[in-house]
């Protein structure tokens, strides 16, 4: 990786280290992964961060799907898992749903009737 110019959303660098700490501080990613992450994207910086990024909102999602989903369980005597299969299925045939419009939804379908 010597002699090399590594790029970092446009902004170039001349050795591995000073554009590993640019898109450390610039982009909060920790190091390591993020080594890992540019190893497993042919090198490139833009892709590792983006991707890394992309991981972390799906947790986020992911954490806010099930405690919301549970949440409405618990308030309607419904199984959890059920709840948020449903609302998953929901979100997956009109994908401008949002969680909330997803349990609108099963509320509507499933506990009023």
């Amino acid at each position: 990786m010597q002699n090399e110019v590594f790029l970092v959303f446009g902004k170039k660098f001349n050795s591995f280290h000073n554009a590993l700490e640019h898109a450390h501080k610039s982009y909060k990613t920790p190091k390591a992964k993020l080594i890992e992450l540019f190893n497993e994207h042919h090198h490139c910086f833009d892709s590792a961060i983006n991707s890394f990024h992309e991981t972390q909102t799906r947790k986020l999602i992911d954490k806010k799907l099930r405690n919301l989903c549970i949440d409405f369980a618990l308030q309607h005597k419904q199984n959890s898992k059920l709840v948020m299969h449903t609302v998953e299925l929901y979100c997956n045939q009109d994908n401008t749903l949002t969680i909330e419009m997803a349990l609108a939804k099963v509320y509507q379908y499933i506990i009023a009737k």
